[in-house]
């Protein structure tokens, strides 16, 4: 009690996490907290670890944004660990992503890039980008590329 609460927690240049630290052996991003909307638009990459998503009561509506996300795309990992639970959440509650022309999306005002990139959800073996067509990234890239040379990575697969 007493602990301020964020409406939004706001992280719209975060890319990929790598997931070299995780939390309980499993868990790359973890977001235990009061708050409304998770707004991370550019991850399109969790290398390595699940996620655990919820917040501290059940008295309020919380995370309802992240239902709208599509998640398989942005983990890399077979059968990640994961716990989504988002309280009090009515359908309109969550982001109306057709009104602003996606399929998925972190909010629904047209002011903010709102619309979930996809990455994964295509017949690459890595990664790809979509342009007027689908095309598939170069096997160096990590979370998406802008073309398919290796110098067009969003972020570089060995990096260390």
């Amino acid at each position: 009690q007493g602990l301020p609460t964020l409406n939004r927690l706001s992280l719209p240049n975060l890319r990929i996490i790598r997931g070299e630290t995780q939390f309980a052996d499993e868990y790359s991003l973890v977001v235990y907290s009061d708050i409304e909307t998770l707004y991370l638009p550019d991850l399109t990459e969790i290398t390595k670890g699940g996620y655990i998503l919820r917040p501290f009561t059940n008295d309020a509506a919380f995370l309802c944004n992240v239902r709208s996300i599509n998640w398989t795309d942005i983990l890399s990992e077979d059968n990640p660990t994961t716990v989504l639970k988002d309280t009090g959440c009515s359908d309109d509650s969550r982001p109306n992503c057709t009104a602003i022309g996606c399929g998925n999306c972190w909010c629904d005002d047209s002011a903010d890039d709102c619309c979930q990139t996809l990455t994964a959800d295509c017949p690459c073996d890595n990664r790809c980008f979509r342009s007027s067509v689908v095309q598939c990234c170069n096997a160096q890239c990590s979370a998406g590329c802008t073309g398919g040379n290796d110098f067009q990575c969003l972020a570089c697969k060995n990096c260390q």
